[in-house]
């Protein structure tokens, strides 16, 4: 199974002060033993608040925690990266409009679409919005598929 977190996650299991670590750390214990995957946008999101500092330790950090980050296209070899780009950027467009999200919490939502993943967020809109699309982490280890 592919889990997509979103930065609500990765921050609070990074973050010991953040007031949903404790939710954080559980969620990722919950889905051990999946692939964890983050958005290139939620790698972003993560590594700005260490980039003021020093960026490699935000790097190191979630090398230590075996995230990969999820390709931002998928699709055929044969389509072309614009066509590809394109359908990517539709995807979000739609999913951001249909749901009401904001742009990176449509892109965890898209990514985990394209991987055949869940989101795995603490995020309460997000979360609400992977249970209606049927891509959400139901918490006893199987995806919320309506």
């Amino acid at each position: 199974m592919k889990v997509v977190f979103d930065s609500s996650v990765i921050i609070g299991v990074l973050e010991p002060s953040d007031l949903l670590h404790q939710k954080a750390l559980a969620l990722m214990v919950e889905t051990a033993g999946s692939e964890w995957l983050i958005a290139s946008l939620t790698r972003s999101e993560v590594l700005s608040g260490y980039a003021k500092v020093d960026i490699g330790m935000g790097v190191s950090a979630l090398e230590k925690l075996n995230l990969k980050t999820a390709p931002a296209l998928a699709g055929d070899i044969d389509n072309t990266v614009e066509a590809r780009s394109n359908e990517w950027a539709d995807l979000v467009a739609t999913i951001r409009a249909g749901y009401r999200l904001k742009t990176p919490d449509a892109v965890v939502l898209a990514t985990a679409i394209l991987v055949g993943g869940v989101v795995g967020t603490l995020d309460e809109k997000l979360g609400a919005a992977a249970r209606k699309a049927g891509y959400a982490w139901n918490g006893h280890g199987q995806i919320d598929r309506r």
